[in-house]
């Protein structure tokens, strides 16, 4: 019985458990990630989101938090649509600096898309790259170029002044192609517009899911038979 019960307590666990994407460095001198997001509950290495490749909602808006980066003035940040990466919208140009923000942007007015599911790019014309959300689409190894967290209502980035609201991610952005670790590049704060917010993870974790699942209530339904 005891056996079962852990089991069924480690898959529980397995289920529920979320994984850091990448180890957030330092800044070799310039405003860290956690210092940008000092005031608020988020830890950058721990309160990371593990499925943040592709959102699903019916509109967003933007605010750009800070950008850092020496590629700043030719960074463009944007979405695409899930599937078709030749679908980008862009929310900010290259000009845009800490402050600028963004009309709703209502994903169904959006010519030639045919889903409200999208992922976060970011590109440079000048430097030659762009760099996906979803990590298996970026070049030069697949660098996981963004951390994404859930803000919490009602706390404020004590730096910028800046306050959460409901259903508000903060995206830290890394724009070297092998990467200094700092996603302090460009930080931007998004407001998804939709009852639910629902997050989707590159590789299908349904099956795996279900199976899981299946086994910890099998396991748990011999632990009340046992017990009977």
């Amino acid at each position: 019985m005891k056996k079962l019960l852990l089991l069924a307590s480690s898959l529980i666990v397995a289920l529920s458990a979320k994984a850091t994407v990448v180890n957030v460095s330092g800044a070799n001198g310039e405003q860290t990630l956690q210092q940008i997001v000092a005031g608020t509950s988020i830890n950058v290495n721990t309160s990371q989101l593990a499925a943040d490749s592709y959102f699903t909602a019916s509109s967003l808006s933007g605010l750009m938090v800070i950008e850092i980066a020496g590629y700043a003035p030719n960074n463009a940040f944007g979405i695409y649509e899930q599937g078709n990466t030749a679908n980008k919208y862009q929310v900010f140009a290259g000009a845009a600096g800490a402050g600028a923000t963004t009309a709703l942007i209502d994903l169904s007015t959006l010519v030639g898309w045919g889903s409200t599911s999208f992922g976060f790019y970011l590109k440079n014309t000048v430097a030659n790259f762009t760099w996906y959300s979803d990590a298996s689409l970026n070049a030069g190894g697949g660098l996981d170029h963004f951390v994404t967290y859930k803000g919490t209502a009602g706390e404020t980035m004590t730096a910028s002044g800046i306050t959460f609201g409901s259903n508000d991610y903060l995206i830290g952005i890394e724009d070297l192609n092998l990467g200094d670790y700092d996603y302090n590049d460009m930080v931007v704060k998004v407001h998804l517009n939709v009852p639910e917010i629902e997050l989707h993870n590159n590789v299908p974790e349904s099956s795996a899911t279900v199976a899981l699942l299946g086994v910890g209530m099998l396991a748990l339904a011999a632990i009340r038979r046992r017990q009977k």
